[in-house]
């Protein structure tokens, strides 16, 4: 049986955003990144139709890697494709998702609230990379939770900045290896 496809799905147009995106398809040579755009307003329904696209155009089912605003959009995606969600998508890695209790601090989330928060038809693991307070910390997994997928931090501030191999890469490494391989 092939590997299934991986989706890298980037959740900002920033520099540092592209590099862990490269870096990600050079390691795994089945990569394919999915462009959602619109990072500045960014808008639902575009983005849930790019990753309908995305997970429906290719053969098998995907693991998908969402970093940022990104995973807002799976979630949104998981809740319109409920009934395809859990064929397209083998599992997920969910790298940083924004602080949906505090959407004030960036007003790109309005567009994405509220946030879905039923459990993910998909196996998942929530990754916080970055230092965060304790608040942020338990909303992350007060989300985690709700999706019932795994919730793991790893890091402090500019982990995904650093040079490969970093924190994030490893533990991503490991996640991706179990669900690539069938053990998710």
């Amino acid at each position: 049986m092939s590997e299934p496809r991986l989706l890298l799905l980037r959740g900002d147009d920033d520099r540092f955003a592209r590099r862990w995106l490269r870096d990600w398809q050079w390691r795994y040579p089945q990569a394919e990144p999915v462009e959602l755009g619109l990072w500045h307003r960014p808008h639902r329904n575009t983005w849930i139709n790019r990753l309908n696209h995305a997970l429906n155009g290719g053969q098998g089912p995907a693991v998908v890697v969402a970093e940022g605003l990104a995973c807002l959009a799976l979630a949104w995606w998981a809740a319109y494709e409920p009934e395809a969600a859990g064929g397209a998508v083998k599992g997920a890695l969910l790298i940083d998702p924004p602080d949906i209790e505090q959407p004030e601090n960036d007003r790109r989330l309005l567009s994405l609230m509220p946030v879905p928060r039923g459990p993910l038809p998909f196996a998942a693991i929530l990754l916080a990379t970055r230092a965060r307070d304790e608040q942020e910390l338990r909303t992350l997994w007060l989300l985690a939770r709700d999706w019932r997928c795994n919730f793991d931090t790893v890091g402090g501030p500019d982990v995904l900045r650093v040079p490969s191999p970093s924190p994030v890469q490893s533990l991503g490494q490991h996640f991706l290896t179990r669900f690539l391989h069938g053990d998710g």
